[in-house]
């Protein structure tokens, strides 16, 4: 039991945590999350850049960040404005609450045409996979003893 008791303890000295993670919550100014928003967190000192997007209620984590700081945080959205969060400092094995409430910006948004070709490698006589799928079938007929019929 002694014995046990040691293994246990040696494996304790091995699994310390050596990073903090980021984790917050991203929204509009009337409070609603905004999912898919862009964080992305830098290590001011080495540059190190960590980041995620929000999910569906706007929350993101940035898990396995280097501890200290100081962090640059810079949140963005389409359609909203920029915000940036500087001095932010992360200490070990623990999770920084950072919530960002972003405000609405107008944006003129360019034009995007798609224009395209019909090519003629491509055409209703040319299906791709059925093609395939028949030839391996036809392999597959003739092992097996079967006679086909051109």
């Amino acid at each position: 039991m002694v014995f046990t008791l040691v293994l246990a303890g040696e494996h304790f000295l091995f699994a310390q945590v050596t990073t903090a993670t980021l984790t917050g919550k991203i929204a509009d100014d009337k409070g609603e999350g905004l999912p898919g928003a862009n964080v992305v967190a830098i290590h001011t000192p080495s540059g190190t850049r960590y980041g995620a997007s929000t999910n569906l209620d706007g929350r993101y984590t940035i898990p396995g960040m280097r501890i200290g700081g100081p962090y640059k945080v810079v949140v963005s959205f389409v359609g909203y404005k920029e915000n940036t969060q500087e001095g932010i400092y992360l200490s070990l094995g623990n999770a920084v609450d950072l919530n960002v409430k972003l405000s609405e910006e107008s944006q003129q948004l360019t034009e995007v045409i798609v224009t395209g070709e019909r090519s003629s490698t491509f055409n209703s006589d040319r299906t791709g996979a059925m093609i395939l799928c028949a030839i391996m079938l036809t392999v597959m007929a003739v092992r097996l003893g079967a006679r086909i019929a051109a």
